[in-house]
């Protein structure tokens, strides 16, 4: 007899291997029935295959991954459980396939006891497969990928009094004999010098009313066909070719299965055996074409499983773009390869095209690559990096839906000025969407966040010889949202798209100068040549990564080196803001001080010109657009003028009052003259006058300082006696005068 089928009896709930996207479930569902009064059904395995995500490039940093596994039902009867509930988490599993390049599962279910097995009725569940990972950058645990398979489950008394359902699967196809299927044919492929072909398992599903069988007819032997029983419920055949195919000549010959109800056809496949003199060729590439559809910020891009059929060794010949990435470039047979869409951050909306080739023997096969890639979030602040919050740098949205808005929840993390303990703020918007675009500015929000926080009084050093100290830490933020829809919107979903916004640090302030390892100088005159006297401090403010060095030069002499630890946290990010200050200096008219910064192969140096004292010394110190203290040298006159404010007392005698002095406030007032400027200078006198904390020490750098303040409008322009330029300041004193002058803080 040609054709056979083999009568797998007892092998339930196997079901072939079906691709969907990155992930292969075996079964893709369950179909169950059960007669109250039988037993109930015995325990299955689903077993997974899915790719490794903790290898793809995007997941570098994640951690602590793993698989998750829960069944929801439309009864809350738990007739079916995995593992040891509804829910189970585990590990991911083992490597295997096309060198490790996806991890597999088994997964056990189980029924509960019989007492709570649903009543008569057709029920649908659900079991969800997750992979999460802890994402190090937002904090919280996420969901990178899962798959969901269907569990249809009859239940009944006796029998079912209408028609039962019939399905059949072979080939990853599925045809349902109710829905009114059509069996696509089933191909052989044999070569008169080769070895026989191998059979192909029939996978079928019955709700038995009575009795079914298969039969084969082969009109090539005399039309026999061979009857075999169906076991309850579901099962498996195997369709094989025996050895009496080695006589045929070369051509087509078609044959028929048929699954039997009461001996009449219910459903008829077809099975054609191609019979050749040449070895058939045997390379395929599928999917082909390769599509990835990308919505970037509603989903992470994931990778595409492609399968390789080769009798002998093949290898992809292409180039590939920067923005494609395989994991097996060569092999000696078949074989399963992971595509992945990388630095797509970097590209621009569109579609690309690329074609992939593939080579095996003399054989090219092309196989078409098309990325469609949407953005619905670009975010220019990357996690690991620093920024400020007067940056022109936006979160924009831009979704492929009408009438919609951004939800979004922002957790804003500051820290207390010494003590560095955190304090967090929680703030949410609603940002609506013009013909799908809205945009978010974040650095407003931190921006005003830390003008309230906190007093930063503190952030003035202590005087006191040569030192540096961490100013404070940068705000942290988290951003999470959903796109919803307007009221009167109707869609199914309660919201469209959801996703998070990688945590990111910022810091109040302008955008200065940064280098890609984040060292970057933060004061006002950043490269320029400043001016000094022999008696003025340096102090120079900066952010950095690490453990960056500085070096003081005096005439390019190093006169200072010293390595500044780093902050201790918790995780590997250790940007602060620092200052280095020296107040003890032995300086002569036109030496020039260079304090660098180094950090890896990289410098930031500010640069000191030492000039003569002019008349009257007055030094500042003033916090810049960063609040980070810088200071500033006055050489010019100064005068302090003292006026008084009485308060005074209304006092009765006899028959009339009099005013009596009971306490006299000396409010003062000092103008300053600045003495020779300099280009750079007139960029920190800006700053020292817009500044809001300001102050001031006379005569001698090391104090004492007293808070001062800029208040006229309007700074006029004097001559000093040498005839050049200068700008006479006028600053109201603030300290409580009655008590001393010059008050220390």
């Amino acid at each position: 007899m040609p054709i056979t089928l083999d009568d797998n009896n007892g092998v339930l709930y196997q079901i072939p291997t079906i691709n969907s996207d990155n992930w292969k479930l075996s079964p893709p569902m369950f179909f169950f029935y059960w007669i109250n009064s039988r037993p109930i059904p015995t325990d299955f395995t689903n077993t997974i295959l899915y790719p490794r995500y903790d290898e793809i490039a995007d997941f570098d940093d994640f951690t602590d991954w793993k698989f998750e596994t829960s069944i929801i039902c439309n009864s809350p009867a738990p007739f079916v459980q995995v593992e040891f509930g509804d829910s189970h988490i585990s590990n991911l599993g083992a490597p295997v396939n096309s060198n490790g390049a996806f991890y597999e599962k088994v997964i056990n279910f189980n029924f509960s006891q019989a007492t709570y097995l649903l009543s008569e009725g057709q029920y649908l569940g659900n079991v969800k497969y997750k992979v999460t990972a802890f994402n190090p950058n937002s904090g919280v645990r996420e969901l990178i990928s899962e798959k969901i398979m269907v569990i249809e489950f009859w239940s009944n008394n006796y029998t079912f009094l209408i028609e039962p359902p019939i399905a059949v699967v072979y080939q990853n196809r599925v045809f349902t004999f109710t829905s009114g299927g059509s069996p696509e044919a089933l191909n052989f492929n044999y070569n008169l010098n080769g070895s026989i072909p191998p059979g192909e398992e029939i996978y079928y599903f019955v709700l038995p009313r009575s009795d079914f069988d298969w039969t084969a007819t082969d009109n090539y032997n005399n039309g026999l066909g061979l009857m075999y029983p169906i076991h309850p419920y579901y099962s498996k055949v195997v369709a094989t070719f025996d050895n009496g195919i080695t006589g045929f000549a070369v051509g087509q010959y078609p044959y028929t299965l048929s699954l039997n109800n009461f001996h009449v056809p219910k459903m008829l496949i077809p099975v054609i055996l191609n019979v050749s003199d040449e070895a058939i060729s045997a390379f395929e590439v599928s999917p082909n074409p390769i599509e990835f559809d990308i919505n970037i910020g509603v989903s992470s891009p994931q990778p595409k499983v492609v399968s390789i059929v080769s009798a002998l060794p093949w290898l992809i010949s292409s180039a590939l773009p920067n923005w494609l990435q395989v994991s097996v470039f060569n092999g000696s047979g078949n074989a399963t390869l992971l595509l992945t869409i990388v630095i797509y951050e970097e590209m621009i909306a569109g579609i690309y095209n690329y074609n992939l080739v593939f080579v095996s023997g003399i054989e090219t096969l092309t196989v078409p690559v098309v990325l469609d890639l949407k953005f619905f979030i670009q975010n220019p602040f990357a996690s690991g990096k620093l920024f400020f919050t007067e940056n022109l740098d936006f979160i924009n949205f831009k979704s492929e839906l009408q009438n919609t808005f951004i939800d979004l929840n922002v957790d804003i993390k500051l820290f207390k000025l010494n003590t560095y303990e955190p304090v967090i703020y929680n703030r949410k918007y609603n940002i609506p969407l013009y013909k799908g675009i809205g945009e978010f500015h974040p650095g407003t929000v931190i921006h005003d966040l830390f003008e309230k926080a906190e007093s930063l009084d503190e952030i003035v050093p202590v005087l006191e010889g040569s030192y540096s100290r961490t100013q404070y830490k940068p705000a942290e933020i988290s951003i999470t949202y959903l796109e919803k829809t307007y009221p009167g919107t109707f869609y199914l979903d309660e919201y469209l798209g959801k996703g998070t916004i990688p945590a990111f640090r910022m810091a109040k302030g302008k955008k200065p100068f940064i280098t890609s390892s984040q060292l970057s100088l933060l004061t006002v005159g950043q490269q320029e040549f400043m001016r000094i006297s022999p008696q003025s401090p340096l102090c120079i403010s900066f952010s950095h990564f690490g453990t960056p060095q500085i070096i003081v030069k005096k005439n390019n002499v190093k006169i200072e080196d010293i390595i500044i630890p780093a902050f201790p946290e918790d995780n590997s990010e250790r940007k602060v803001l620092y200052s280095f200050f020296r107040f003890l200096n032995d300086l002569k008219p036109g030496d020039v001080i260079e304090v660098m910064i180094v950090s890896a192969l990289e410098t930031r140096t500010q640069r000191y010109l030492v000039f003569h004292p002019g008349k009257e010394s007055t030094f500042f110190i003033f916090l810049n657009n960063n609040d980070l203290p810088e200071f500033v040298e006055l050489t010019g006159r100064r005068r302090i003028s003292s006026k008084y404010a009485h308060k005074l007392n209304s006092k009765f005698k006899k028959l009339y009052s009099y005013e009596s002095k009971v306490d006299t406030d000396n409010v003062q007032g000092m103008i300053v003259n600045s003495g020779q400027l300099l280009p750079s200078d007139h960029v920190l006198l800006d700053a020292l006058i817009k500044s809001k904390s300001v102050w001031c020490s006379l005569d001698d750098s090391s104090g004492p300082y007293f808070m001062v303040d800029a208040t006229n409008s309007e700074i006029q322009n004097q001559d000093t006696d040498s005839g050049e330029i200068s700008l006479n300041i006028e600053f109201n004193i603030l300290e409580n005068s009655n008590d001393i002058l010059y008050p220390r803080q």
